[in-house]
């Protein structure tokens, strides 16, 4: 026999163990899933829990691009991260809130649901080997291929949110190409959407509504109300000092906001203090 005939031999012994392999694993696994009690409680427990799952995709991807190397390196950092999300966030909350709820109800469910799974397990794990005969099939052997095939069965909602936040900078010629990953989950969600609803707290303040009343706004009102007090319309050449005024009091809860602002002379808004008209 020649050493090129040896290794022929060899090959097709190796080729004929690996489809003998195969072909009992394949008959094992059949009879396994065929007699197993476990696999047949899964799924009868499946029947009652499937339609009290919300399955929906959970995987986001955000790409976040720098028009230079310098804005790059100042955003690679969680910080910016966590900014860049609220901004995502804060363009649809209500979406996000309800993918939140959402969530959290498939996890309270999936943990009532693995409690059942777990008790099934340990209660029939293993009972089939010793009522069926198997070819070449260890115990230790048997349990595996039990638990791949009860994993294939078991249910798998989603239960948390992955976002990936891709930070990148192309240089012009593209030569030149950075770019990091930052892997977020709900919590990072649950944050952005509790430091907007913060936001809008503070955002209903008085203080708030004083702040952003800025002099260019007050000009803005000035120049659509023609510098003219919407009360006496006496203008500043008749020796009055012009101001502007919340129609509704901030003190009564008005809002800094166009339709709720006015030019008056100082004597007219005096004279209003903050009583509603």
């Amino acid at each position: 026999m020649t050493f090129i005939d040896f290794i022929i031999l060899g090959t097709l012994y190796i080729l004929f163990t690996i489809i003998i392999y195969l072909i009992v694993n394949t008959i094992n696994k059949h009879s396994i899933k065929k007699n197993n009690k476990i696999i047949e409680h899964i799924e009868n427990i499946n029947k009652n829990y499937k339609s009290l799952f919300y399955f929906l995709d959970t995987n986001y991807t955000f790409e976040f691009e720098c028009n230079s190397l310098q804005k790059y390196k100042n955003n690679n950092n969680d910080n910016s991260i966590f900014n860049y999300l609220c901004n995502i966030v804060n363009e649809n909350s209500n979406q996000w809130q309800n993918l939140i709820t959402i969530i959290n109800q498939n996890k309270n469910i999936y943990q009532k649901y693995m409690t059942n799974i777990s008790t099934i397990q340990k209660q029939y794990s293993g009972l089939g080997y010793q009522k069926n005969k198997y070819i070449f099939l260890s115990k230790k052997k048997y349990l595996k291929i039990e638990d791949s095939l009860c994993q294939k069965v078991i249910l798998k909602p989603p239960i948390t949110i992955k976002i990936t936040i891709t930070i990148f900078y192309i240089s012009p010629a593209g030569r030149n190409r950075y770019f990091t990953n930052y892997i977020c989950n709900e919590k990072i969600v649950i944050e952005a959407l509790k430091k907007l609803e913060e936001k809008k707290k503070y955002e209903q303040t008085k203080e708030y509504q004083r702040l952003i009343l800025t002099p260019k706004k007050r000009y803005e009102i000035l120049k659509r109300d023609n510098f003219k007090c919407q009360i006496c319309g006496r203008i500043q050449a008749d020796g009055v000092k012009l101001e502007v005024d919340h129609i509704i009091p901030i003190s009564k809860g008005g809002k800094t906001v166009d339709e709720n602002l006015r030019t008056l002379c100082h004597d007219c808004n005096i004279g209003k203090s903050d009583k509603l008209e």
